[in-house]
């Protein structure tokens, strides 16, 4: 077993044409070794990972865990930032 660890002091989650598809086949591979990478790093979309989407996540997360609900801001952004309320 190795580690290589590298501290960064500044990172954006960059926006790139066929990111969601790369991200999401992340999320189904790490979900299947029960892990769900969410939040500003964690979900590797700039567009909710504001402390606000951020924190949502980890809500939306908790709550499909719990009640098998929908994580609105993780796999529908656009819709979570164009809502004015849900």
């Amino acid at each position: 077993m190795s580690r290589w660890h590298r501290r960064l002091d500044h990172g954006y989650p960059t926006p790139f044409y066929g990111r969601d598809g790369v991200v999401h086949e992340a999320d189904a591979v790490l979900k299947s070794v029960q892990i769900m990478s969410r939040g500003r790093f964690g979900g590797w979309k700039y567009e909710v990972s504001n402390q606000d989407h951020s924190a949502m996540q980890g809500v939306e997360a908790v709550d499909f865990l719990r009640e098998g609900r929908e994580e609105l801001t993780f796999y529908k952004a656009d819709y979570v930032n164009t809502t004015r309320s849900r």
